[in-house]
């Protein structure tokens, strides 16, 4: 098993992601990834990268979204 760095820094993000690799199918992975001959995942107790993960997938989902433009909404009191 190796760790690799996704940062460029390190300091920045230290900590917020650890993407490990393998040569063989991870065992105790949360989300894997097979490319060029190697297993990338996250390890399912990684509570830190996971949520880190997870973050990344919703901020893609919303840059990604089709934004509709909003109209102000008028409101009435109802009532005395």
């Amino acid at each position: 098993m190796r760790t690799v760095n996704p940062s460029t820094g390190g300091r920045v993000t230290a900590g917020l992601m650890r993407i490990r690799s393998s040569d063989t199918h991870p065992t105790n992975a949360a989300v894997a990834v097979f490319y060029r001959r190697s297993w990338f995942y996250i390890d399912d107790s990684d509570l830190d990268s996971k949520s880190t993960f997870s973050m990344l997938g919703q901020v893609f989902a919303l840059q990604s979204g089709n934004v509709e433009k909003m109209t102000p909404v008028l409101t009435l009191p109802v009532g005395g």
